[in-house]
């Protein structure tokens, strides 16, 4: 049922003065020109500044505006860029957007870019600043064990937010449903943009919380250029008398704006018996199903959901009660949506069926979710070769055989991925020439692949288990399948985690190898990136001990590095976090849990671990791709949703000739190899004060390359007297520099020579961490200078 009401009531308690889309004034006190503080990029003008924390705007950057070159005449010998006139030397011309640069040798393992909630990147693993970051609301709610998601906040924004849901150890009320708060960070920096709901304590018992154990699915819901975020619900009068185990399973869906605001909640409807939606550990999906809708629709499961509003359109059906929807892979679902059938219309995945959204006159809601699998995937095998046994059918009446965890020759619902595999042609069953998509499911502990019309071309095969003794009284369920390029041939492969290890299927080969991993719950996500451009995807996975990166090809541990999580469906994802282009990685971390990890030094309990909250991690030479800059749900996969988070109506099949073919996966899209060109325009030197010690040496720095290039960027300057180069002093880049953009960096020159000139060589980036299309240029000199009286 919608809360539209509800979220009217809510909006207008909370609201200050202002314009309704987060511009309110404190206290109802507006500035005497009518602004209030910032509270996003868009407000700053557009032109690079950002939105701080104080409420104030940053110093804008330089960005790349063709305009700002118009009405600028520059000396002969120079030439201009962004609105400055440069010298025109070989090493220094107009910007390159074919600069390229195209990573060599070893996967280069990460560093630390940011660690919420730490002050330091290297979080609790510093070994002088330990400390949480001050500016933190609800410092309590820490742990992180959800998918974040990455996307710009609103329309100007320079760069995208980080958003996801925290909880705090102790206090959250149930299992199922964990009381949280959505926080959206920056991806520069990890910085606090909002939290939600506003007025926690006291939006608890209004509207509710976030479920924290729950993925968030964010796009623009209305159809009007805005973003939001639904996600699970947690509601504080959810609490069963008889028992208290038993209570935070009913919080339904929960969405807020682009600045955090509420906007609805649905948690179904008792007096109609419309059940509340279950996302618990899971996540939606949203998409627009509807040809003559503007605003999206949120899926949980097989219900469907109105984005605009939280009406339901299709209440979401719970197992055992339906033969047609046994019950989710694990605590919750993660549904996938794809237009199957190739009518231009897309359809809800689930594991074991496919929903039709339709306009129904006879429904209560006005539509209905039409079955496309019949009562649901059957198991291809016929008695008398069961491999899972076999038993008489309710349905039929005759022998069938068992679908491993499911009902009778029924199979289990599960977790969806789809790709296209008609490239294997005969090892799957399908024609070469077939431009449907094959439906690929973990369920149960078991991988199967169903084609369009839920017919099984993979009969279910066992993930390994695991026989750690620790897992004993866990169930091996197998998280959520990624499809990618694993070696490289042009043809997809399956990668899951399963609870004995990381698997990388193979249609005709199965399994191609395996990785040990510790995961005892064994429902943990993973995604995949191919961070060198090299045509063959890496996984990005962490168990409940350690963050890793696989090599696709051959399993290979590329990186390794400890990181504590009792994993539900959590899963690291890859993405440009911080709008430089470049790939990122962020890996959820919590705390919760009594399992034990055998790090060096010994062994250590999760619970007594420090590790917690969310880490990013870069290339720390600047040599991963470049990527776009969205994940915006669980079941991402590319074509899903634009970069400026609308999404698209008729969405492109993500298996079509010139996609991906790939699920949970980014991509390079264009400018794969993209880089920047940092170069010396200049070196100069003051020495007016020489004499008394106040001489300086500057040189300016210029991007000619094609994409941005991050602040912090090493600039040395020698002396290069006749015995030798000495070292001047070293400085940094202080700014983002655009294509086009430079910077004038300086340093104090304390003893500059008196007897004999020398020229001052800069050399920017020396110990090449910039991805720099062309290093031949990174150095220049001046003409040689010296110290005298008269300066």
């Amino acid at each position: 049922m919608a809360r539209g009401i509800l979220g009217l009531l809510f909006a207008a308690a909370l609201a200050g003065c202002g314009d309704g889309r987060g511009e309110n004034c404190p206290g109802g006190n507006c500035s005497a020109a009518g602004r209030a503080p910032c509270q996003r990029d868009s407000d700053c003008g557009g032109s690079g500044s950002v939105c701080q924390t104080d409420g104030t705007c940053s110093i804008p950057i330089s960005v790349p505006i063709a305009s700002q070159c118009q009405n600028v005449t520059c000396p002969a010998n120079f030439f201009c860029a962004n609105g400055k006139c440069l010298p025109a030397v070989p090493q220094c011309k107009p910007a390159d957007p074919a600069c390229i640069f195209v990573p060599h040798g070893a996967f280069e393992p990460p560093e630390h870019a940011w660690w919420w909630p730490f002050i330091s990147p290297l979080g609790p693993d510093d070994p002088k600043i330990t400390s949480a970051r001050p500016d933190l609301e609800y410092p309590d709610f820490n742990e992180v064990m959800s998918t974040p998601v990455v996307i710009r906040l609103h329309p100007g924004d320079t760069e995208p937010a980080v958003v996801f849901n925290s909880f705090a150890p102790e206090g959250s009320g149930g299992v199922l449903e964990t009381r949280g708060v959505m926080r959206a960070i920056r991806g520069s920096d990890g910085s606090p943009l909002w939290s939600a709901p506003k007025d926690f304590w006291n939006a608890i018992n209004v509207i509710g919380a976030v479920d924290g154990n729950a993925s968030i699915a964010a796009g623009d819901c209305k159809g009007d250029g805005h973003v939001c975020f639904v996600t699970g619900g947690w509601d504080a009068a959810d609490v069963n008398q008889r028992n208290t185990a038993l209570s935070h399973q009913h919080g339904g869906l929960i969405a807020f704006d682009e600045n955090g605001n509420f906007l609805w909640v649905n948690r179904g409807n008792p007096q109609t018996g419309e059940p509340a939606p279950s996302v618990w550990w899971g996540g939606p999906a949203i998409a627009r199903l509807l040809p003559d809708s503007k605003s999206a629709q949120v899926v949980v499961g097989n219900g469907v959901y109105d984005a605009a509003t939280g009406k339901t359109l299709c209440p979401q059906g719970i197992a055992p009660k339906n033969v047609d929807q046994i019950s989710g892979n694990g605590v919750g679902a993660l549904s996938a949506i794809a237009d199957i059938d190739l009518d231009g219309v897309p359809e809800i995945v689930t594991g074991n069926n496919a929903y039709k959204l339709e306009k129904d006159a006879t429904s209560p809601t006005g539509y209905t979710c039409r079955a496309l699998f019949g009562l649901g995937v059957r198991i291809a095998s016929k008695p008398p070769n069961c491999p899972y046994g076999s038993t008489k059918s309710t349905v039929t009446g005759q022998q069938v055989c068992l679908c491993p965890g499911g009902f009778e020759d029924f199979c289990p619902d599960g977790f969806p991925a789809l790709a296209n595999f008609a490239g294997y042609g005969m090892p799957m069953g399908i024609k070469p020439e077939d431009k449907h998509p094959q439906i690929v499911v973990a369920s149960r502990g078991f991988l199967r692949i169903h084609d369009w019309t839920g017919g099984i071309l993979l009969n279910p095969i066992p993930l390994p288990a695991s026989t750690n003794p620790d897992c004993a009284n866990e169930t091996n369920m197998g998280g959520a399948p990624t499809i990618a390029d694993f070696d490289g041939d042009g043809l997809p492969e399956v990668g899951i985690a399963a609870q004995g290890g990381y698997v990388v299927w193979k249609p005709g080969a199965g399994y191609i190898w395996q990785s040990q991993t510790f995961d005892c719950s064994s429902a943990t996500g993973s995604s995949v990136f191919d961070f060198e451009g090299k045509g063959s995807a890496s996984v990005v996975y962490s168990d409940q001990c350690y963050f890793r990166v696989y090599d696709g090809k051959t399993g290979a541990t590329l990186v390794q590095e400890k990181n504590a999580s009792c994993t539900a469906y959590e899963t690291p994802i890859v993405a440009d976090i911080d709008g430089s282009g470049r790939a990122k990685v962020l890996v959820p971390s919590n705390n919760i849990c009594s399992y034990q990890c055998d790090w060096p030094g010994g062994r250590v309990k999760i619970d007594s671990s420090p590790y917690y909250g969310l880490k990013a991690l870069r290339s720390p030479s600047d040599k991963w791709v470049n990527t776009r800059s969205i994940w915006n749900q669980h079941a991402y996969h590319v074509t899903n949703v634009n970069l400026d988070g609308t999404l698209p109506f008729p969405e492109p099949n993500s298996w079509d000739p010139g996609q991906s073919n790939s699920y949970r996966q980014n991509v390079q899209g264009q400018g794969v190899f993209s880089s920047p060109d940092l170069s010396l325009c200049e070196v100069d030197s003051d020495l007016t004060n020489c004499m008394t010690g106040g001489a300086s040496v500057s040189a300016t720095v210029y991007n000619g390359g094609a994409i941005p290039a991050r602040p912090g960027v090493q600039v040395d300057f020698f002396a290069d007297l006749s015995g030798g180069s000495v070292l001047i002093g070293s400085g940094m880049t202080k700014t983002t520099l655009q294509p086009g953009s430079s910077e004038k960096v300086t340093v104090p020159w304390s003893a500059p020579p008196q007897n004999a000139s020398a020229p001052v060589r800069a050399v920017v980036d020396p110990n090449q961490k910039v991805g720099d299309c062309h290093f031949e240029n990174n150095s220049a000199s001046s003409a040689p200078v010296k110290c005298s009286p008269i300066g």
